[in-house]
């Protein structure tokens, strides 16, 4: 069975607005064409999450935020039939951000907290956007 770790961050704005980013076309998956995203990816050899997780979000959104910044706001596995995933989600808080999107994505913006719930997204992150705003999590970063 296959096994891949995930790092995923929620990039905070000084208005306490989330990062959504807007897959662009993925011949691959194209269940994921054009649908929200956070900024991440897998972890690569050599990596921890949190690297993994910065490297992401400078390769996605040009954004350079150190590591020691995040703070893990998620975890967990998920197990299927042919593959395991890991996932990490992290938070952040990025001071007057300017976002340079990769060829990954082809749109983004800033959501308020409380409309976090009405973005459709796969699971677990509706769970998380949910946990980020009952335990006021977003006021740690």
């Amino acid at each position: 069975m296959k096994k891949i770790r995930v790092a995923k961050i929620i990039v905070l704005n000084q208005a306490n607005q989330a990062l959504i980013l807007q897959i662009g076309e993925w011949l691959e998956r194209p269940d994921k064409s054009h649908q929200p995203d956070l900024p991440g990816g897998e972890v690569e050899e050599g990596e921890d999450a949190q690297q993994a997780a910065s490297r992401e979000l400078k390769e996605e959104t040009g954004l350079d935020i150190k590591p020691a910044e995040f703070v893990q706001i998620f975890n967990d596995i998920s197990e299927g039939k042919d593959l395991n995933v890991e996932r990490f989600v992290f938070a952040v808080r990025a001071l007057n951000p300017s976002i340079t999107l990769s060829f990954e994505h082809e749109d983004y913006k800033w959501v308020d907290l409380d409309e976090l719930g009405t973005i459709k997204m796969r699971e677990p992150y509706p769970h998380v956007f949910d946990l980020l705003v009952r335990n006021k999590l977003h006021g740690l970063v």
